[in-house]
């Protein structure tokens, strides 16, 4: 968890020094910056983390065997209701 804080932070840090050139405003520049980075980063890690899921579950873990039993009923479901 420490490396994850400390990689935020100098990846907000290098966003700043990045972006001083292009940034007049000091407010700017150390607070919003800083916070659109990790926003950033954030994202990012979500995206990634929904893939590895998504992977997980195609893969056919057996964890994900009852979500997918569940969703596939669904289906079968809309399916038979399109039929009528």
């Amino acid at each position: 968890m420490i490396a994850l804080v400390a990689g935020s932070v100098i990846y907000a840090a290098g966003s700043v020094v990045m972006a001083r050139p292009y940034i007049s405003s000091p407010v700017a520049l150390l607070a919003a910056i800083p916070l659109a980075a990790v926003a950033g980063l954030l994202v990012l890690g979500r995206l990634v983390l929904l893939m590895a899921v998504l992977w997980v579950m195609v893969q056919g873990d057996p964890i994900f065997d009852p979500v997918i039993e569940r969703l596939e009923r669904g289906q079968r479901r809309r399916n038979r209701r399109r039929d009528l």
